[in-house]
């Protein structure tokens, strides 16, 4: 099983490399044309489309998991198309609301002007385009086909450099820019669309399962938005306060901050749930434990180095991709980094509460969560502007941690290899005053160019790597293993 594990995680990892790698190649251009002031518009517009979203989806999206999974092909295929239509009917009932109020809407979310009212049509068709995306996605999820997730994945990225280089030759709007994206992502979920009926999945619709994927999601609702709310409540917080010019700097350095869990962490949390719960289900609790330490030891042993050099490295680097008005958003990169490393590992917590059916506990983890944000936001915000958000982000999320934490070791312990943390943590700190050394030896009254900091990130890098070997946290073998696994 653990062969299957790191297979999936491979395709994840490998497409999440391909995003991030044309996230950080179109970054400099992005953040040179538009400047902090529309790069904050862009940020609020990601923003408002999964704050909203939740309402159409009602969170059937996971109950669609987990009622057509196993189910006959025909089955899936009524089931399907019937929570299609579902989605439609809903995505137009909810939009049309969103139109109605877009006024105060607006003022929410992009403050008092009134020339960004004109971006909410666009959201709503933004909202129509993620919805049917996502909605794909979920269906090869029930299908378990990883591919084409993958595929989809790496479609719409393609598309959208493609928009973002027509957008930066013909020197448009950022107006253009968000409907650009729509019409990029439209033509996809068209394709995809034409694919599907070729293959023929659609079929007469069963709405008998619509009551069914209700019961199972809207109890779900409150969490989503709770975690929405984590995410994304300091953005409104920010709006009111500072400017939409603060927000572009702080979404860029959040962005940044964030780079390290889809990168070292995320496909290792994405294929865990699945792969515990078989192995929970048939009593198989010390292979359990296994793929535990496999998966949270593996995320840790990368995203904590990651992390610390980012945070080290976050001035020359935000120096190299973006202008100079984006450098004061440097200091609270770190303090994102650590804030989502939190998050994930909260996340594998939740899942041992699932697994014994206390899931409520997971609930009330990230309630306290957002009522300790909500109040950090409210306390550091107008006295320290991004940086407190950043702190209230950070905290927030560690209150996370420490409830699912507490609660799962209750109910249902994992441990940790404490010597293996010890190690790496050791490691973690050595690595980051060797970045500190190479760093004042290349910059001391000037900034790092692209090359030296591609030889201290290397260097760094290789140091890190050889530690693991001489302190045995990685060995041959384990090496060898991985890649016969990834290659399985």
């Amino acid at each position: 099983m653990l062969r299957r594990y790191f297979k999936n995680s491979s395709i994840i990892a490998v497409t999440q490399i391909i995003l991030q790698m044309k996230n950080l190649v179109f970054l400099p251009f992005l953040t040179r044309h538009f400047g902090t002031l529309n790069y904050g518009v862009w940020a609020q517009v990601g923003v408002l489309v999964p704050m909203v979203a939740p309402l159409i989806i009602l969170s059937t999206d996971g109950a669609v998991c987990r009622y057509l999974s196993g189910q006959p092909e025909q089955i899936q295929k009524k089931w399907f198309s019937a929570w299609m239509i579902f989605l439609i009917v809903s995505w137009s009932v909810t939009c049309s609301i969103l139109y109605l109020f877009k006024v105060p809407v607006s003022h929410v979310f992009f403050g008092d002007d009134e020339r960004y009212i004109a971006f909410i049509p666009p959201v709503a068709g933004m909202l129509l385009t993620t919805m049917i995306l996502n909605s794909f996605r979920t269906w090869f999820r029930v299908r378990d086909n990883a591919f084409a997730i993958s595929f989809i994945d790496i479609s719409q990225a393609i598309l959208s450099a493609g928009v973002l280089m027509m957008i930066l030759l013909e020197k448009e709007s950022i107006y253009r820019y968000v409907l650009a994206s729509v019409v990029a992502d439209a033509f996809l979920a068209i394709l995809l669309f034409l694919y599907l009926t070729h293959t023929q999945i659609w079929a007469s619709p069963d709405f008998r399962i619509i009551k069914k994927l209700l019961r199972f999601g809207l109890p779900l609702l409150p969490v989503n938005y709770a975690s929405w709310g984590l995410n994304s409540m300091d953005r409104i917080f920010l709006v009111q306060t500072v400017s939409l010019a603060a927000i572009g700097i702080y979404s860029l350095s959040y962005s940044l901050g964030y780079l390290i869990i889809p990168l070292f962490m995320r496909p290792f949390r994405l294929m865990y749930p699945t792969m515990a719960a078989a192995m929970y289900n048939n009593g198989k609790t010390d292979q359990l434990q296994t793929l535990f330490d496999h998966a949270v030891g593996t995320g840790l042993a990368l995203a904590l180095p990651a992390a610390v050099g980012l945070m080290l490295l976050a001035k020359p680097i935000i120096a190299i991709f973006a202008t100079r008005d984006f450098i004061s958003g440097a200091p609270i990169t770190g303090l994102i980094s650590f804030a989502y490393i939190f998050h994930v590992l909260s996340s594998f917590f939740s899942v041992q509460l699932g697994l014994v059916h206390r899931q409520h506990y997971a609930t009330i983890s990230i309630m306290f969560a957002v009522t300790v944000n909500l109040i950090l936001n409210m306390a550091l915000i107008p006295e320290y502007g991004i940086l407190g958000a950043a702190i209230a982000t950070n905290l927030a999320f560690l209150s996370q941690l420490i409830c699912t934490f507490v609660f799962s070791q209750h109910f249902f312990p994992l441990h940790f290899r404490k010597s293996f943390i010890l190690k790496v943590s050791a490691t973690t700190v050595v690595m980051g005053m060797l970045i500190l050394m190479l760093r004042s030896l290349f910059s001391i009254n000037s900034q790092l160019n692209l090359l030296e900091l591609g030889f201290i990130v290397f260097t760094a890098g290789a140091f890190y790597i050889m530690s693991l070997f001489f302190l045995g946290i990685l060995t041959r073998n384990q090496v060898r293993t991985a890649l016969l696994l990834f290659a399985c």
